[in-house]
């Protein structure tokens, strides 16, 4: 199960689990959002917190989704830019 899946539950929330796990909320609502993936040892306090539900492998898929996105938005951003760009140069030719 997803870290923001786990939170989301009833009872759940990023300030009880980060005080659980010994971490800072930063650190458990960074990882939720996929942001940053936490080390080895918040990993498995985490794993141990939420009795197996939240995965190393659901963090790191948390974690490669963001960066995929943020790649996808980088280039939507510069291919917006470029056409921009050409659209200038064109207008003062």
């Amino acid at each position: 199960m997803r870290l923001k899946s786990y939170l989301a539950q009833d009872g759940k929330s990023a300030s009880k689990l980060a005080e659980a796990v010994g971490v800072a909320v930063s650190t458990i609502t960074r990882a939720a959002a996929g942001e940053t993936l936490p080390n080895a040892s918040t990993r498995k306090r985490i794993l141990e917190e939420t009795e197996g539900e939240v995965t190393s492998a659901d963090l790191f898929a948390e974690h490669e989704e963001y960066h995929a996105r943020r790649d996808t938005e980088a280039l939507a951003d510069a291919s917006t830019r470029q056409t921009t760009e050409m659209s200038c140069q064109e207008a003062r030719a």
